[in-house]
């Protein structure tokens, strides 16, 4: 791409109602952005249903994956206690009362209408295809 040239998933500032001279990019992705370019990241793009161990319940448990691109990592929630996992770490705990009950009820949520393994592996190969231009 040379210098100049934008990708056909830039959008004008016009498009979100800013006044201000900046490229507003709506997919996250390793392209090459300038000081005053402003990246807008969309959250979760798919989410799939897998069964893995938790480390918090120390048994097998159903999990919502969270995918939020392929420059991001997948955020797995348990529908056991309602723990996120990302990166190999634990994410963090809110400190107020009900946390864990809303996140159980969103996870549950979250779970209904998550992909099964096999078409989110075919989603994840058109993402990487898309993204490289060409095919696997």
């Amino acid at each position: 791409m040379e210098h100049g040239d934008q990708p056909d998933w830039v959008r004008s500032p016009t498009d979100f109602g800013l006044a201000h001279p900046v490229t507003v990019h709506t997919y996250c992705a390793a392209h090459m952005v300038g000081m005053n370019d402003v990246i807008i990241c969309g959250g979760t793009v798919a989410a799939c249903r897998r069964v893995l161990r938790c480390p918090s319940c120390q048994r097998r448990r159903r999990f919502v994956q969270s995918h939020a691109g392929l420059y991001y990592d997948d955020i797995f929630t348990c529908l056991g206690c309602g723990d996120t996992w990302s990166g190999g770490e634990r994410g963090e705990r809110p400190f107020r009362r009900g946390w864990r009950r809303e996140a159980l009820t969103r996870a549950r949520a979250e779970w209904a209408e998550a992909m099964t393994r096999k078409d989110f592996r075919a989603f994840v190969h058109e993402e990487i295809t898309t993204e490289l231009g060409a095919p696997l």
